[in-house]
Order: C-alpha cells, then sequence, then structure tokens
C-alpha cells in the first residue's frame, strides 16, 4: 500500500497535453531514474502522466516533438483544380451576366417591384 499520495504540483495544474516537457525536465527524469526513483513517483514530481516518463526514459534523453507526415489526397493535382477552378468561375459569371440581362427576370431574392 502507498503511505503517500502523489501531491498535485502547480505544473500538474496545466490541462492535458499542452505543455510539452522541456530538455532539463527529461534530463531530471534520467537522473532521477539513475537514482533508483519510481516512474511514477518522478511523474508526480514533475506533474505529467507516467507514460511521458515512459516514453522519455525509453528514448534515453530528450526527443523532439514529431509531426507526422501526411500525404493529401489532392497532391500532384494543383494544375488541374485551379483550371477547374478557372473555367468554374467563367462559367458562373457568363451565367450571372445572361441572367441580368434577361428580360424581367430576378437576379436575386428580393422582389422587384
Amino acid at each position: 500500500m502507498r503511505s503517500k499520495e502523489c501531491q498535485i504540483s502547480p505544473r500538474a495544474e496545466v490541462p492535458r497535453g499542452e505543455e510539452m516537457r522541456t530538455p532539463d525536465d527529461v534530463a531530471a527524469m534520467l537522473r532521477w531514474k539513475a537514482l533508483g526513483w519510481r516512474i511514477r513517483r518522478i511523474a508526480c514530481e514533475l506533474g505529467c502522466s507516467h507514460m511521458t516518463v515512459r516514453r522519455y526514459l525509453a528514448e534515453g534523453g530528450y526527443l523532439a516533438y514529431r509531426r507526422s507526415v501526411r500525404h493529401r489526397t489532392l497532391t500532384g493535382l494543383e494544375d488541374w483544380l485551379a483550371e477547374r477552378f478557372q473555367r468554374h468561375s467563367q462559367r458562373v459569371s457568363a451565367a450571372s451576366r445572361t441572367t441580368a440581362s434577361g428580360a424581367g427576370t430576378a437576379t436575386g431574392r428580393r422582389r422587384q417591384p
């Protein structure tokens, strides 16, 4: 049984996932683990998840945030897409000109008196 519960440190008030650990925090994690501290104790001390401590210890040091590489659906189709938008824009402007010049036809929601 635990004799002492983890006390919430002021750093733990940051919402989950909002703050990355600094290189100094990670160095402290490694130092405390070398001294024999348990992972949950280190996590309580730094006010982070024990899984965060476990991840940094497995890496053996500070690991900068890695953004995942996402392949976009329309990659390589930029020229085709620009041409389609241009063609659509020309059709819309031509249609609005013919509708506006039509005999007594309204081009909006307002009624003409």
